[in-house]
């Protein structure tokens, strides 16, 4: 039988005065940032990797920063008002309205509202991806929506105790009570309608079946709100007992 000769293979001839260029290798490819030498982790550098935090841990984080400047304003608030309390001659103590109290059974109750719209049903939802959908969409909306409503009712009552103070003469300029009065409920209301703001949204979104039970949104209503209540309750028996 004859016998097979395979061809020799072709060989690559480059023209004289060209140079074919050939590929390089993959980490050789990678743009290095300055143009300097990499970096500890990265195209086998061997350190520790840089990790940046992601943008959940973030939001966190500016949460809580928010929320220790508003204690920390209004510790300040407090500490003026029991000085000036024990040591200013001037001090005539303002009555509380009645309605003062209302205002904060209203706000607490918006508080228990939203804990009940956010709250886990027990039994499992095999149909939940990785973040977690809310279970019971009813819940979640009614909730919210009480929240939102209860907190506007708290808002409206506040603007209403504001009027009977000035209808009864507690004006800031004669008595040093009336200005602190004045000074920690608007604060606190001007606090208080940024985190309804958010809640409002949180409540349209519900609704409109756009909520997710870790989104953004709710991760910054929801501590905020409850923040503001119990805040709202230690001031409230601060102008009470320490009047």
């Amino acid at each position: 039988m004859p016998t097979l000769v395979e061809d020799p293979p072709l060989a690559v001839v480059e023209p004289p005065g060209i140079v074919l260029e050939r590929p390089a290798a993959a980490s050789a490819l990678r743009p290095q940032r300055g143009g300097g030498p990499p970096h500890p982790g990265e195209n086998g550098g061997g350190g520790p990797e840089r990790r940046f935090p992601a943008p959940r841990s973030r939001l966190q984080l500016g949460l809580r920063l928010a929320i220790a400047s508003i204690a920390s304003l209004f510790a300040a608030f407090s500490l003026a008002y029991v000085a000036l309390r024990w040591f200013d001659g001037q001090w005539r103590p303002v009555p509380l309205p009645g309605l003062l109290f209302w205002n904060t059974l209203a706000l607490a109750s918006s508080s228990v509202a939203l804990h009940y719209a956010l709250r886990r049903r027990p039994e499992p939802d095999p149909l939940n991806d990785e973040f977690g959908w809310f279970v019971d969409y009813g819940r979640l909306r009614w909730g919210l929506t009480a929240a939102a409503l209860l907190g506007f009712i708290f808002l409206a009552g506040q603007l209403a105790v504001w009027l009977d103070w000035l209808r009864a003469g507690a004006y800031t300029a004669a008595n040093p009570a009336s200005a602190f009065l004045y000074l920690l409920t608007l604060a606190h209301a001007l606090h208080l309608v940024a985190g309804w703001s958010l809640l409002a949204a949180a409540a349209a979104l519900a609704w409109r079946g756009r909520l997710r039970r870790g989104a953004p949104l709710l991760q910054l209503a929801s501590p905020l709100w409850h923040f503001l209540d119990f805040l709202w309750i230690y001031l409230y028996l601060l102008l009470r007992f320490a009047r």
